[in-house]
Formats: structure tokens, sequence, C-alpha cells
């Protein structure tokens, strides 16, 4: 995998030999990497929740490299389950929906509780990613 930093720009990761796949990818989605390429991201494991990688920076077409946020303190506008308002000072997770994130965890046996941030606004979130638990099925 070729990593390659964009100059002065240390929040993330461009892999340059990973690709969007067809369909492309909407800015601010939760992406894990499936061989050479991105994949939506949710919290079950057949959604890649254990290969979580970062939010696309912004929207991709089909093919493209895309820049993805990888660094731990970095500030993300992410995709919300249903178009919600974050709540500032509340930590955000992955949504069960791949690609979304949630406040609100809907506990079902087989999914990671993967927290990514904490929201700052109703729109954006401190990127962190230290905290994993898998839901027994």
């Amino acid at each position: 995998m070729s990593i390659v930093r964009r100059e002065n720009d240390p929040r993330g990761t461009l892999l340059t030999d990973v690709v969007v796949p067809a369909g492309g990818i909407p800015a601010g989605s939760a992406v894990a990497i499936a061989g050479n390429e991105y994949a939506l991201c949710g919290a079950f494991l057949t959604d890649y929740a254990d290969s979580f990688f970062g939010f696309v920076e912004s929207e991709r077409s089909p093919g493209k490299i895309a820049f993805v946020i990888t660094r731990r303190g970095t500030i993300v506008t992410p995709r919300v389950e249903g178009s919600l308002p974050l709540i500032p000072n509340e930590e955000v997770y992955l949504s069960l929906t791949p690609g979304l994130v949630t406040q609100t965890l809907n506990l079902q046996p087989g999914m990671n509780v993967i927290r990514v941030g904490v929201a700052k606004t109703s729109t954006t979130m401190v990127f962190i990613t230290d905290a994993r638990q898998t839901i027994g099925g």
C-alpha cells in the first residue's frame, strides 16, 4: 500500500493504490479498506468494522483516489444517521448504516461499538479512535 501525505496537511492519508468503488463515496463517509478499494464502513463486522480507516474528506468518483482523514484530533464533518444534528460534547460512534455515524447506540449482537469522536458542533466532531468493543452474538 502506497501512503502519501499531502504537503503541509497532516490530517490524513492519501493511499495512491486504493481507489473509490463503483457508485462513488460521499464526503464525510466513514470508510474501511477492502482489498484495493475503499468501502463504506459500519458497526457490524460484515460492514468492515474491524477495518475502519477514517473519513473521506470530499466526494469522490469511482476509480479515483481519495484523501482520508485519519489523524486523531482532527475536526471532521461526518455523515450522520438520519441527517440529525450532532449534540456537542457527546460521543459519536460508527452507525449500523455503513458510512454514517450516530450518537444513539442501538446495541445488537455482532456489532462493534466503535467510538470515532466527540461532537464539537451540530455538524462537526473531533476525530478520536481509541475505544472499540464487540457485542457478543
